[in-house]
């Protein structure tokens, strides 16, 4: 044992890729929450708040919102998707 508080490190086949399947796991199960976290941001309430108002060059702050949004999705899904590539 490597101390009174510390396990053992898993050993046999395999075990230096548990880290590694662990990491692809959370990647995934990120893109798998990633729509249903771009829906939530598109509801209505958060929507309301952007419905009124100007931003820069007279654009329609829910316009500018909704893009964001989108953009943001599409930075994030490529993101995940390199992560996923590289494990």
């Amino acid at each position: 044992m490597s101390g009174p508080d510390k396990p053992d490190p898993p050993s046999g086949p395999g075990a230096e890729d548990a880290p590694r399947a662990l990491r692809r796991r959370r990647i995934e199960a990120q893109a798998a929450l990633l729509p249903a976290l771009g829906l939530f941001a598109l509801t209505p309430p958060f929507i309301r708040v952007f419905a009124e108002g100007r931003g820069p060059f007279g654009a329609p702050l829910i316009l500018l919102y909704i893009g964001g949004v989108w953009l943001a999705l599409i930075v994030a899904a490529r993101a995940l998707s390199r992560a996923l590539e590289r494990r």
